[in-house]
């Protein structure tokens, strides 16, 4: 383990060599279209430093330490999920002991628990060894197919009263380089256990297939311990949503007020860590990319500055950055997942390229998901477009010269075009989605900014961050409280954004 204490210098580099699709290779930057009712600004060709400016900008002074940073106690009407598992890395397979203690907080009493089971997504991955409600042997009527599973109640569960369930599970993981998913180093679990699925104010279970795009989970806020035992252990390591404890083979996670719980066991990786005020930044890469963890734990530490300052301050002691050899990047609560590939781009010298703009990107989700919930399945926009319109309030703040840059390489160049708010099954192809979903998204957003004023459009958002934090927020409750704030007409731009 690698205890990272302060951020060393890099030299930047005036020449931008772009990582797109998984290659390298050199692109002419067109000049970005100016925004409604501005000039065109000259496009910038390259971060080069000015006079005596060899090195990164420094680190910010850390944030004061605030209530939001310290772990919050568990809450008895939260759902609670005490996880313990048994790994045997070399078989991908994890043995799992699940118990959930759940609390009605809807109107009417519910005669059935609808759980979400991720890993039977994956033909093979998951099998169900027992079931059995608290203080009762017999397992109940349930049914699983595919990623729901139904329990029957033993009785009505009346609101504000409280059951708990025990769940029994093998996993095996695929082989596949994905959030779910091994390879000979790394075992990667993310969205792993079965949970117990949102409830709409309309009584409806906010469960849904999966799609082949996107996200299709809608979490409540909820509290979590896991341990891991990891057996046949040869020199793995943990990390995850939250600072482990290890105890000889025992590894133990508490995370609490969380949408989700991941984490990843890997083989010759090294945890970078860097305190930021009382939030401890780690970064769990493997060890031949050392330096580019390095540097994305710099850029995570300036996304938590400027975020906490225009939104929310962050709500957890840590934040975790993992590298994996999936092709993209993936969030949850605590932590997120980011390829290797962009890791390997880092090796260039370059700042600014995707390592950048992605790790900013996935800390934003701790804002837009992790904070201020929503339904991904069927407006994935509120958290999609908003991370990618965050990239730009970042490089506002911090790479003012970038911002043009910005634009063109993570916007115009792939040409972004379709309806922002159709649900994920809506779109054909994944860059049809991101065209629409991010991209779109991003010119969607910058619109209201422009026609409500920036002063305004970002006063917006704080209050949007501050009162749905811990809710689930829809399209129709962004779109009044905007109309709350600054009320002027919105319309004409949802005509060509919004279908």
């Amino acid at each position: 383990m690698i205890l990272k204490k302060a951020i060393r210098c890099f030299l930047f580099s005036g020449l931008i060599l772009l990582y797109v699709a998984g290659c390298n290779f050199p692109i002419t930057l067109a000049e970005p279209p100016a925004r409604p009712g501005e000039q065109p600004l000259r496009t910038a060709t390259g971060f080069t430093p000015g006079p005596g400016q060899t090195a990164l900008p420094p680190l910010p002074t850390p944030l004061p330490a605030t209530q939001e940073a310290t772990l919050t106690p568990p809450d008895p009407l939260r759902p609670r999920y005490d996880l313990q598992v048994a790994l045997f890395p070399r078989a991908r397979r994890a043995e799992v002991s699940e118990r959930i203690i759940y609390t009605n907080r809807h109107s009417a009493a519910l005669s059935e628990l609808v759980l979400v089971v991720p890993p039977n997504r994956f033909e093979g991955s998951f099998s169900l060894r027992g079931i059995r409600w608290a203080g009762q042997d017999a397992p109940p009527p349930y049914r699983l197919s595919g990623p729901l599973l139904t329990v029957s109640l033993p009785q009505p569960l009346e609101t504000g009263s409280t059951v708990g369930l025990q769940i029994d599970y093998q996993i095996i993981l695929p082989e596949s380089a994905g959030a779910f998913g091994s390879t000979p180093r790394q075992l990667n679990f993310g969205d792993w256990y079965p949970f117990v699925a949102a409830i709409s104010p309309d009584g409806t279970w906010l469960a849904f297939p999966p799609a082949p795009l996107g996200e299709y989970s809608v979490n409540d806020l909820s509290d979590f311990k896991v341990s891991v035992d990891l057996r046949q252990e040869g020199g793995w390591q943990l990390a995850g949503s939250a600072i482990p404890r290890q105890q000889g083979s025992l590894w133990s996670f508490e995370l609490t007020n969380a949408r989700s719980f991941s984490w990843s066991a890997g083989l010759e990786m090294v945890t970078l860590v860097q305190q930021f005020g009382e939030i401890t930044l780690s970064a769990f890469v493997f060890a031949e990319h050392a330096d580019a963890g390095e540097m994305a734990l710099y850029h995570m530490s300036r996304a938590i500055e400027v975020f906490s300052s225009l939104f929310t301050p962050y709500a957890h002691p840590s934040l975790t950055l993992i590298e994996t050899t999936m092709n993209d990047g993936m969030e949850y609560d605590g932590m997120f997942f980011l390829g290797s590939g962009f890791f390997k781009d880092h090796q260039q010298g370059i700042i600014a390229n995707n390592l950048m703009v992605l790790t900013v990107h996935e800390t934003a989700h701790q804002w837009w998901y992790a904070r201020v919930g929503s339904d991904p399945y069927n407006e994935p926009w509120m958290d999609e477009a908003l991370c990618t319109f965050s990239e730009l309030l970042f490089m506002e703040r911090v790479y003012p010269d970038l911002v043009n840059w910005w634009w063109q390489f993570r916007v115009n160049y792939f040409g972004p075009a379709g309806y922002v708010n159709l649900p994920v099954n809506a779109y054909g192809s994944f860059r049809q989605y991101v065209n629409a979903v991010y991209l779109n998204g991003v010119n969607f957003l910058d619109e209201l900014r422009y026609r409500a004023g920036d002063e305004d459009f970002l006063r917006f958002l704080k209050e949007y961050a501050r009162r749905f934090d811990g809710r689930r927020a829809t399209g129709a409750d962004f779109r009044a409280l905007l109309e709350e704030i600054k009320p002027v007409d919105y319309s004409d731009i949802y005509q060509r954004y919004f279908r």
